[in-house]
């Protein structure tokens, strides 16, 4: 009777330690990845890329901080050292200057690096450990070359404004030389009659296009690396008494009011460069990271393990509507 006592509770105990383990694993496999997200200012894209990671994070148990260094580079570097001391698993950084990621993965010591917006150099980038996610620029420069020829048929030569963002952007770089060389391939002549960053701002956008309008040249469609500068311009138009529709006028981003722009006939193309897609790949590489899984197997990444790219999709009066908010 008394040895079955003892068999008794020593089942019992090992059910006890069964379900321990059992719940000590189910914690374990339950706990949140916590990703810091730097930031170098967060206009109307950004701000889709911050309400996406916030929307995916909840729903996949991954706990994402948001820090906005508003282009302080030194600011963004101690950030990301304080956040690698208070215990994240990964960093995601909008790099506040396209040549300092050495210094970003260097202040995250081992902890991996998403890098997001900006791109940096490729030769810091190291498979499933320092990568890139965004959308190809070169998809931008075919679609909008393409809308371009279309728009001005029978022109093979034609005045052009182009606002780039900033030269230190590498995609605003792509998006703004490779154009010129791609129409020129076509047989066409771009010549930019003005040519300025405006800084991806709105307001910069409107005061500099008024300058430009003083000087009555002629131009045959506007460029604008984002949506915000386009509508800049649209804005500098209005003021001016003349009608935005006069002219193609291009974006990029598809952003709320650039969609607002597209239907009312103002702005006439834009792309959809979709910061909520982004955000998720973003985060998928997080969770691939702290999972010891490979990059490229997550959708849009290419085989190098060191670039998630998300597809643009071409925005104009015929599927504005499946974009508008």
């Amino acid at each position: 009777m008394r040895i079955k006592k003892i068999v008794s509770f020593l089942a019992i105990c090992v059910l006890m330690i069964s379900a321990l383990g059992c719940s000590e694993s189910s914690s374990s496999s339950g706990k949140k990845i916590r990703v810091f997200a730097s930031f170098s200012g967060i206009g109307d894209f950004n701000q889709t890329i911050v309400d996406g990671m916030n929307s995916y994070g909840k729903a996949n148990n991954i706990d994402v901080t948001i820090k906005d260094v508003e282009s302080d580079v030194e600011k963004q570097v101690n950030d990301v050292k304080k956040a690698k001391s208070e215990g994240y698993d990964v960093i995601a950084c909008a790099l506040a200057d396209s040549d300092t990621a050495q210094h970003i993965i260097n202040a995250a010591g081992n902890l991996p690096v998403v890098f997001f917006s900006q791109e940096p150099d490729s030769s810091r980038l190291k498979k499933d450990k320092y990568i890139f996610v965004g959308s190809n620029d070169n998809n931008v420069v075919d679609m909008i070359a393409k809308d371009i020829e279309k728009k001005l048929a029978g022109k093979k030569s034609f005045n052009a404004v182009l606002l780039e963002g900033d030269r230190n952007s590498k995609c605003a770089v792509t998006r703004s030389d490779s154009l010129k060389g791609r129409l020129k391939e076509d047989g066409y002549d771009i010549n930019y009659v003005f040519k300025d960053t405006a800084s991806w701002s709105r307001d910069n956008a409107k005061d500099m296009f008024k300058v430009f309008l003083k000087l009555k040249s002629s131009y045959d469609c506007v460029i604008a690396n984002n949506d915000d500068m386009a509508l800049g311009v649209i804005d500098a138009m209005k003021e001016e008494g003349i009608n935005p529709s006069s002219v193609p006028i291009y974006g990029v981003d598809a952003t709320t009011n650039g969609c607002k722009a597209i239907q009312d006939g103002t702005m006439t193309f834009t792309i959809k460069q979709s910061g909520e897609g982004q955000a998720e790949c973003i985060l998928k590489a997080a969770k691939a990271f702290v999972e010891g899984k490979d990059i490229n197997k997550i959708q849009y990444a290419d085989k190098s393990g060191k670039y998630i790219w998300y597809p643009y999709t071409a925005v104009e009066k015929s599927n504005v509507e499946k974009f508008a908010k």
